[in-house]
């Protein structure tokens, strides 16, 4: 049964409000022909949004949720270097530097709401100087954050690796119940530490016998009294 076209229209426009209000958090507005020919894609936690090497053929604005980004090695070993989340953009790295094919794959590790647009239009408002601004912003981020992470973990102990990426997520985290559950499973410390899930298992249950973390049913645990504790091992 096709859905009615009210409830289309409808979706549509809850998903355009939406865009704008993170927009607006950003300095940018949302332009009408822009408006007008977005196209919406939604994808559930652990679903594939773009894979490596397939042809760029869209520019997408993540709206909602939360991506990790990762490749594999010629042995076939899969490492994740990011973790995007809103707002961000998906094949800005490529087309701005003229390699028209995926650098890399992207899975969702939330709800992932992406408005995607042609080049053509992309092109067209990067005429606009706030939204110019901020995409070259995010280059210059994501850039910045890939260097920085390889120099300073390069040397880092797999508890080091494994405790660096816990406190990336704790950043925004809100400890008013004074725990915070780190959204990072296992495999995704794997990912982005580059380590087997042997090996993160054994940092993960070192951190919880020096009662810096603790484990329930699967989920990283942190306390906010912790929070010193974990940095000082990074020092």
């Amino acid at each position: 049964m096709s859905v009615p076209a009210f409830s289309q229209n409808k979706k549509r426009s809850e998903k355009i409000r939406r865009l704008e209000q993170v927009l607006r958090g950003n300095e940018i507005t949302l332009p009408d022909f822009i408006r007008t020919e977005i196209v919406f894609e939604s994808y559930s936690p652990g679903e594939l949004i773009r894979t490596a090497n397939d042809n760029v053929k869209t520019m997408s604005v993540m709206f909602s949720g939360k991506v990790l980004v990762f490749n594999s090695s010629v042995e076939g070993r899969e490492f994740a270097y990011a973790k995007e989340q809103t707002m961000t953009l998906l094949g800005d790295l490529e087309y701005l530097s003229g390699n028209y094919s995926y650098a890399s794959t992207v899975i969702a590790r939330t709800k992932v709401d992406l408005g995607s647009i042609s080049f053509e239009l992309f092109d067209r408002w990067m005429d606009n100087k706030d939204f110019r601004d901020y995409v070259v912003y995010c280059v210059a981020t994501k850039a910045f954050t890939i260097v920085t992470d390889q120099a300073k973990t390069k040397f880092y102990s797999p508890v080091q690796r494994v405790t660096n990426i816990l406190l990336k997520d704790l950043r925004h985290a809100d400890f008013s119940d004074e725990l915070y559950v780190v959204e990072c499973t296992h495999q995704d410390l794997a990912l982005l530490t580059g380590l087997s899930l042997r090996t993160i298992n054994r940092a993960v249950q070192e951190l919880v016998l020096q009662n810096l973390i603790s484990v329930r049913h699967g989920k990283i645990i942190v306390q906010a009294s912790e929070l010193n504790s974990l940095i000082k091992i990074l020092e």
